[in-house]
């Protein structure tokens, strides 16, 4: 399942060329929301269970191939705290602990590096999917045409990078 509606965002800066928020919804597809050097964007999922969280960066044909950073929050209700899940650069996919399981909002916010006059500056968010995935090769799947993909198996504790380019299998 990928992110249904937008909850709230803050985009910073006004050279972005991409502020359509709703661009962030769906499927990964291409199309995206750039929050600016800083900036950021709130997203509630579709399906409330949820062992990972896979945030897709869009493809590099239009911008630079460098993955992008970021920082990915979550909570189970509006009213709820944020709890710090982990940092991303690229797509990339994180295995949640249990306690986390049931997050049904999502924060996404821009590392703040970068060049907020360029068209597209700060990270570029095509789409957000939770799901129960079995393997790294199944989230892999996933984000198959992206060039980095970090699998984070516990944010709390360790972590793994996997880079591949597009198209090969891990």
């Amino acid at each position: 399942m990928f992110a249904g509606y937008i909850v709230d965002h803050s985009l910073a800066g006004s050279h972005s060329e991409q502020t359509d928020p709703m661009m962030a919804l769906g499927a990964p597809d291409s199309e995206f929301v750039s929050p600016g050097v800083g900036g950021w964007i709130e997203l509630a999922l579709l399906n409330e269970m949820s062992d990972s969280i896979i945030v897709f960066e869009a493809p590099g044909e239009s911008k630079s191939l460098v993955p992008e950073g970021f920082s990915l929050y979550g909570k189970k209700a509006l009213g709820a705290e944020w709890r710090f899940i982990g940092n991303g650069f690229g797509t990339t996919a994180f295995m949640l602990p249990y306690e986390l399981s049931e997050i049904r909002y999502v924060r996404i916010m821009d590392d703040g590096d970068g060049d907020p006059y360029e068209s597209a500056p700060g990270f570029d968010l095509d789409a957000v999917g939770a799901g129960a995935f079995s393997s790294i090769e199944e989230a892999a799947h996933f984000a198959k045409s992206e060039l980095n993909i970090g699998i984070f198996t516990n944010p709390f504790n360790s972590s793994c990078e996997i880079t591949a380019p597009a198209n090969t299998r891990i």
